[in-house]
């Protein structure tokens, strides 16, 4: 009898074990992380609003989805006769902030542009691209002012126009990844014409600078001006490279930038160059009438290719002075 109650006492108190499941906080956010970017890497491969850098802005989901993590095993192993027991995934949690760093410098370097140096390095190439403007004038415009503005280099040709219309032709060169992406740089660029009483204005704005490489970019221009129209031609800043193809009207070369003015003038049969003033005359014109030697002075000259419609004037304070015939 004392074996028996003894057994029916044990079988009273006798409890199934269960099974304890232990949870490692930071597998499941390690995971849905990978999960997540591998999605984001296969379709931002057809649909660009996918692309790691517009979604890298919503790296904090990764902090939500850790902090989930942690609250939700941390009520589960707290309910009564819970069989979960947690411990901290130190790999995992590790892995997920290398991930979020690595993540958030990319965001900063394609941000701050060095990502696209490095894309433009690796695919980009010399490509060009063509604009043109065109602006129609009738007999009260008696002249045509170009302003240039920027501190680059510009080149500017000027030929004899047809009918009555200024046309400007550009032309830009640059690295770029594609086409596409320089016909969209070139959109980008921004002339500005005005009309002042009897003269048109017209403004070529700086290069838009952006990324690099766009700020190796190089812009030349091709004026077409009608017969008769007197141009002045205006720099503050920069350099400038103006080439006159048969000259047949006025013109004045105002350039205030202490960087070189260059001046190439072809097919001159008939007119007259003055310079007013500059620092440094250089070229291979033979001039008439020169103060070349005085030291004293800013340096005036003359040339005369005898009658005709041609008249250049260049004003040119600081900086050297080049001009040449061809």
């Amino acid at each position: 009898m004392p074996n028996q109650e003894k057994q029916q006492s044990e079988a009273t108190f006798k409890r199934p074990i269960l099974e304890v499941r232990q949870w490692r906080i930071g597998t499941l956010s390690m995971g849905l992380l990978l999960v997540a970017l591998g999605i984001i890497l296969l379709v931002g491969k057809s649909n660009p609003a996918w692309s790691l850098g517009n979604l890298l802005q919503y790296w904090p989901v990764i902090l939500i989805v850790l902090g989930l993590e942690m609250a939700m095993l941390n009520v589960l192993s707290s309910v009564k006769g819970s069989r979960f027991r947690f411990t901290y995934d130190v790999l995992s949690i590790i892995m997920v902030f290398i991930i979020l760093i690595s993540s958030s410098g990319m965001l900063v370097l394609e941000s701050t542009g060095v990502m696209d140096v490095a894309h433009r390095a690796l695919e980009g190439s010399q490509r060009y691209g063509k604009a043109e403007t065109v602006v129609a004038i009738d007999d009260s415009i008696q002249s045509l002012v170009m302003s240039v503005e920027g501190s680059d280099k510009t080149v500017i040709s000027t030929y004899p126009g047809i009918g009555n219309e200024v046309k400007i032709t550009f032309l830009y060169r640059g690295v770029f990844s594609s086409q596409k992406e320089t016909d969209e740089y070139i959109e980008d660029q921004f002339i500005g014409k005005e009309r002042l009483g009897d003269t048109l204005v017209i403004n070529l704005h700086p290069l838009t600078q952006g990324k690099f490489p766009r700020q190796g970019v190089t812009r030349e221009v091709a004026i077409y001006v009608p017969q008769g129209l007197d141009v002045e031609l205006s720099q503050d800043r920069g350099s400038i490279q103006a080439i006159l193809n048969n000259p047949e009207s006025r013109w004045t070369i105002n350039h205030q930038s202490s960087r070189d003015l260059e001046i190439s003038i072809s097919s001159v049969t008939a007119g007259k160059l003055m310079v007013q003033e500059t620092h440094e005359l250089l070229g291979n014109i033979d001039w008439d009438e020169s103060n070349k030697d005085d030291e004293n002075s800013l340096i005036e000259a003359a040339k005369s290719w005898g009658k005709g419609p041609f008249i250049l004037t260049v004003i040119h304070s600081s900086g050297k002075t080049i001009i040449r015939t061809k």
